[in-house]
């Protein structure tokens, strides 16, 4: 891009200077003209007064050309300024692209590593759920086989107290149903035996 800028404000700076292959010859229309005759013919003498023969010679293009000339020499450096930046800007998006794209990988790997950890975090505590869940249900058998244990336990010192012939009351199956709130086994050893 560099190369294709210079040859354009090349070619420009030599078509503003008058530099061009010129294959056939030049009129010149403008200049005043006088009849010399020679012989039967009049030739052509050119008036040496005419301010437009003075300046033939000096280049009127000159000062304006060197001046665009110039003028494109600044663009040029200010475009090539212009380009540096771009390219120093191009160079530091490319490190912070470069730095990101590490980030992400980094990043992508502790969320994996993290995901990893939430399933088996997951999982241990389905686990324990489960196992809370027996645990729970074993502990309620245990209180309904001590309540039965127990129940067992009553009716038996119920018969003994009738063999001794203590008079009994009738005993409520569960603690809940009892309406004095104490325990079966108070009640039943509350009660007096009957003598004979």
């Amino acid at each position: 891009m560099i190369r294709k800028t210079i040859w354009i404000l090349a070619g420009s700076a030599m078509l503003l200077m008058g530099c061009s292959v010129v294959d056939e010859p030049i009129k010149v229309d403008n200049l005043p003209t006088a009849r010399v005759t020679v012989g039967s013919e009049q030739a052509l003498v050119a008036d040496q007064g005419d301010p437009t023969l003075k300046k033939r010679f000096a280049d009127g293009t000159t000062d304006g050309a060197t001046d665009s000339a110039l003028a494109w020499s600044q663009k040029y450096e200010e475009l090539l300024k212009q380009h540096q930046k771009q390219g120093d800007k191009t160079q530091t998006l490319v490190a912070e692209n470069s730095d990101l794209k590490q980030t992400i990988d980094r990043l992508q790997g502790e969320l994996a590593k993290t995901k990893k950890e939430l399933d088996e975090a997951n999982s241990f505590l389905q686990d324990m759920h489960r196992e809370l869940t027996q645990w729970k249900a074993d502990v309620l058998g245990y209180r309904e086989e001590m309540r039965q244990a127990q129940a067992a336990q009553m009716e038996a010192l119920i018969r003994i107290l009738k063999v001794l012939g203590a008079e009994t009351t009738n005993l409520p199956k569960t603690q809940s149903e009892n309406p004095a709130g104490g325990s079966p086994a108070s009640s039943a050893s509350g009660a007096e035996p009957k003598s004979h």
